[in-house]
């Protein structure tokens, strides 16, 4: 007879003991985190596998979570699970928990009408991740633009021992062969910094829908839960408009440490959409004084980010893996990292 039971958790029932493992074995755990992301999660249910410990009276001793949503893949709706919150005590990581949990996790794209599981893993994890299916994509890349010598906080491009006055002269050379200096604003559009997500971002979300692309759906609803319903960030919103308030794109971001971190961007297809939001949002953070943009991506629009300056940091070590059942029609699809359009909002929390 095995040591663990896995079993699927009552997420208010068990909040305590579910709480009290994550809150041992992961950092930024908090009571608010766990009503926001297990209990007040929009649109499709947060789904939660324990292992508990026969030779500990029962006590649950592993976790994984899976959060659901609706997904758009060839124009169609599907339903993806993002893996997350994997937690394993430490005296229990030798026995089997984990990998028990991770079948436990898989199995839902059989039974559950999960059609889909996609995870950011480390390097720690993907033999793990290989061993059960899951298929291995891309890099979760990090993209970089410069806007000042000084890109981060205490952070230079430039060699300590050169004199401070030279940052001047390398601020101007960045900004001079930076694209937005060269990009002339049509004249019907207009930007703003919003404060919620109202029905044209749900018209932006449908428009990408029928991209071809697998795309999170980005509807209202979601972008107030992930961005607005959180003390995790400090989220701002940068949107760009035609004459007729349409949305032409906007950028989610948060500012830390002097660098402008975007954490969601959406574009119509409008030609030179992508130039014109961020030529607009580039404008924007300079004149607020970051030092640079950076941005997390997995997918096929990323030869655009050249065109606008944005350099790719190699130093990442993280991979996107993505699980289906073989020979089902999105097979093909989502198991091509150009086929994907995948940033930090579609990441686990």
């Amino acid at each position: 007879m095995s040591r663990y039971t896995i079993e699927r958790a009552c997420l208010s029932a068990q909040k305590e003991e579910i709480l009290a493992l994550l809150k041992r074995n992961l950092s930024g755990i908090t009571d608010e985190r766990y009503q926001w992301t297990y209990l007040n999660y929009p649109c499709h249910e947060t789904i939660t596998w324990v292992a508990k410990d026969s030779q500990a009276d029962g006590r649950i001793v592993g976790a994984v979570s899976l959060f659901l949503r609706e997904i758009s893949v060839n124009n169609n709706f599907y339903t993806a699970a993002v893996t997350g919150d994997i937690a394993v005590d430490k005296e229990n990581r030798a026995f089997g928990p984990a990998l028990a949990l991770q079948k436990q996790s898989l199995s839902l794209t059989s039974k559950d009408g999960v059609d889909l599981v996609y995870s950011v893993t480390s390097v720690n994890s993907e033999l793990l991740i290989k061993r059960l299916g899951s298929k291995k994509l891309g890099r979760y890349r990090r993209y970089v633009k410069l806007l000042r010598a000084n890109y981060k906080k205490d952070k230079s491009i430039l060699p300590s021992y050169i004199p401070k006055i030279m940052s001047i002269v390398a601020d101007g050379l960045i900004k001079m062969f930076s694209a937005e200096t060269w990009y002339f604003r049509p004249k019907d559009i207009k930007t703003a910094v919003v404060g919620e997500f109202d029905g044209r971002f749900d018209l932006l979300d449908a428009l990408r829908n029928r991209s071809g692309l697998v795309c999170g759906r980005r509807s209202s609803a979601f972008l107030q839960w992930r961005f607005f319903e959180t003390k995790y960030q400090d989220y701002r919103v940068f949107t760009v408009s035609d004459k007729e308030n349409k949305l032409i794109g906007y950028v989610v971001f948060y500012v830390l440490e002097n660098v402008a971190y975007v954490a969601d961007m959406l574009f119509s297809e409008r030609k030179k959409a992508f130039k014109i939001l961020f030529s607009e949002f580039s404008r924007l953070m300079r004149k607020e004084c970051a030092g640079s943009i950076s941005m997390r991506f997995v997918g096929g629009k990323s030869s655009l980010f050249s065109t606008m300056n944005f350099m790719e940091d190699k130093s990442g070590k993280a991979n996107f893996y993505c699980y289906a059942n073989d020979g089902t029609d999105i097979y093909p699809l989502v198991t091509r990292e150009d086929s994907w359009y995948f940033m930090e909002a579609d990441n686990d929390i």
